[in-house]
């Protein structure tokens, strides 16, 4: 490596958990991921979401709680992202998609239930790709919703 890219990626590392120490940031584990789709009654303009998909963390490990009837049979167990044929597929169906994560404070694997400080919040597609149900993550919330400053630890590791 040489001497330039060593210094440049210095401050990336020595921030890395920082933001969280610092109280810049907010340590959260994600227990649910729920991708919801807005639809408009076009006579009364009436709006009215529907869940779409909920993956949900769960002693065996994550898991979907929901699959609409339109989705059953076109997803996988792997984490749920907002990409690809999915992205496009809600997005020709509903006027408006929108990604929530249900984030708590403390969440232990053997009892999820039993979690702390919980709450929805709206998550932008980006973060809502990287993050996978189960991850501790260090957030930092705003009017818009949480973003992600970085993944702490995967489910896995924990």
């Amino acid at each position: 490596m040489n001497r330039r890219a060593f210094l440049a990626c210095v401050p990336a590392v020595a921030l890395a958990g920082c933001f969280y120490r610092l109280g810049l940031a907010e340590r959260v584990v994600v227990l649910e991921k729920t991708i919801e789709g807005v639809e408009i009654d076009l006579e009364t303009g009436e709006r009215r979401t529907v869940t779409l998909l909920t993956r949900r963390d769960g002693p065996e490990g994550p898991t979907y709680e929901t699959v609409h009837e339109d989705l059953e049979g076109t997803v996988d167990d792997e984490p749920l992202t907002f990409e690809g044929d999915l992205r496009q597929d809600l997005e020709a169906t509903y006027p408006e998609i929108r990604l929530r994560a249900r984030v708590c404070d403390s969440a232990p694997i053997e009892g999820p239930d039993a979690a702390s400080g919980c709450r929805s919040v709206s998550i932008v597609s980006e973060d809502f790709d990287e993050v996978r149900v189960g991850d501790v993550i260090d957030v930092r919330e705003g009017s818009e919703g949480i973003g992600l400053l970085e993944v702490y630890q995967r489910r896995e590791d924990r």
